[in-house]
């Protein structure tokens, strides 16, 4: 009897027991915002969990890096490549950094630190043959040695990825895994706390600069150009080898948590002031890209800017939106769920700069039609089915609305500006009326000539 009143009050909510003799037994109240996560790297939250082949956006598919996924069967494969690197890793050590026994001293000391970086309920018990059986937590002993050899496998992929720099040879992965382990790089439950990685490149180069360029080149070369970042003058400028003048820019490496943070550093050109959240509904919908362009407002697409970089330009009488270029598939959709999932249940993070983004493109996108005059400007390009079903991605994004409403309000404003001059507007729709493709611009020119030239007749009829 103690044990099931022991229960009883286990699974008792508290807080609704003491409003029953305000809101009574049948009370339906809102449900709570899903709480934030206190780990740098959490799980993906339950509202990403029931989208669409949500396997296919947050589950690793070839490679497993850190605790949530190890041992699964799938990923078993991948476990002798990381041997491998971890032997080149112990062989291209400086002999100053004293060996082996530096990298257990120090990977034994920091695993407390580290283990704190995930959500310990989430994470398999114990590292087993059978993923299944759970029977004890992870010791600190295989703890340490699972990061050291996740850790060496992400340093030396990224190497051997590098074009013209990296170590071809090294871990002979079939060209037809790469795509899959960079995905899989980048999802959120698939993170390596940075300091593993500072840790490592600071044991084999001794300076973090020499780490922290590969890891930028990398992130350059094979996710911002897939994913349609960078014009075709820099895609050529890489391919060729040719040096891109650019010195390492360390602000991405800023309190960085891990490689996803890092990537969501570049993207949002970090560092950005934390707005003040708000629901999005709250905000006014400045209109489609249809309905924009019915005003005279007119889109263009900008080459290597980070997300946040959408500008708003006047002129004369129509107006430019300026908006970054992507190319949307998979491994975009990918990207952006696990960017937008980490946004939303990390509470280290207090921006919402991605998921900001999302919205304001939901803001613009309703149909397909707003897609194809995107798509008409070299803006988005895609390889989904149609352009209806890129813009039924951006209206069923899942997860919270909320975000940081300071980021595009200016944005917002401008274009509520615009339509307020109703003059400026209705001659910007004359000229588009009658000038907008060069058949009505003939046939007005041509309309005007001949009024011009009857009436000349006319006049000379008359007084003759």
């Amino acid at each position: 009897m103690a044990e099931e009143r022991l229960t009883d009050e286990a699974v008792r909510d508290p807080i609704k027991e003491w409003f029953i003799p305000i809101f009574g037994e049948d009370d339906h109240q809102q449900p709570e915002p899903e709480a934030k996560s206190k780990h740098p790297i959490p799980k993906a939250p339950a509202k990403f969990r029931e989208y669409k082949q949500e396997k296919k956006y947050f589950d690793p598919r070839v490679v497993s890096l850190g605790p949530y996924h190890h041992g699964k069967d799938l990923l078993k494969p991948m476990e002798k490549y990381k041997i491998t690197a971890a032997k080149q890793f112990v062989d291209d050590l400086k002999d100053e950094t004293g060996g082996r026994g530096t990298i257990y001293k120090k990977f034994m000391e920091l695993t407390g630190v580290w283990k704190g970086f995930y959500d310990a309920e989430m994470v398999p018990k114990r590292i087993s043959d059978d993923a299944e059986m759970v029977t004890k937590r992870i010791s600190d002993h295989d703890f340490a040695r699972m990061m050291f050899l996740d850790g060496c496998f992400v340093l030396y992929f990224i190497e051997n990825e590098l074009p013209f720099d990296g170590r071809a040879t090294m871990l002979e992965i079939s060209n037809n895994l790469i795509p899959l382990i960079i995905r899989d790089m980048f999802l959120i439950e698939n993170q390596l706390p940075f300091e593993v990685l500072d840790a490592l490149i600071n044991l084999r180069w001794g300076s973090i600069s020499e780490g922290k360029e590969k890891i930028l080149k990398f992130i350059e070369w094979k996710v911002f150009i897939p994913m349609g970042f960078f014009g075709i003058d820099h895609f050529i400028m890489a391919f060729l080898g040719l040096p891109i003048d650019q010195p390492l820019d360390e602000r991405p490496f800023h309190g960085s948590l891990h490689l996803l943070d890092i990537l969501r550093n570049i993207l949002l050109d970090f560092p950005p002031s934390n707005g003040a959240e708000n629901d999005s509904s709250e905000q006014r919908n400045f209109g489609s890209v249809t309905e924009l362009k019915e005003i005279g407002i007119r889109f263009e697409k900008r080459y290597m800017q980070p997300l946040m970089d959408i500008s708003f330009e006047e002129h004369l009488l129509f107006p430019r939106l300026l908006l970054p270029t992507m190319f949307i598939n998979d491994t975009t959709i990918s990207l952006l769920l696990n960017l937008t999932a980490f946004e939303m249940c990390s509470d280290i993070h207090s921006g919402c700069g991605v998921t900001s983004y999302i919205r304001f493109m939901d803001s613009l996108i309703n149909h397909e039609a707003d897609v194809k005059e995107l798509r008409s400007k070299g803006i988005l390009h895609h390889s989904l089915g149609s352009d209806d079903e890129v813009a039924r991605l951006f209206n069923t994004w899942p997860g919270d609305v909320r975000n940081d409403i300071q980021l595009y309000s200016g944005i917002s404003t401008q274009i509520f500006e615009h339509r307020n001059r109703k003059v400026k507007i209705s001659i910007a729709k004359w000229l588009k009326k009658y000038f907008g493709s060069p058949w009505t611009a003939i046939s007005f020119v041509a309309a005007v000539l001949l009024l011009v030239f009857t009436a000349i007749q006319t006049y000379f009829a008359a007084f003759s």
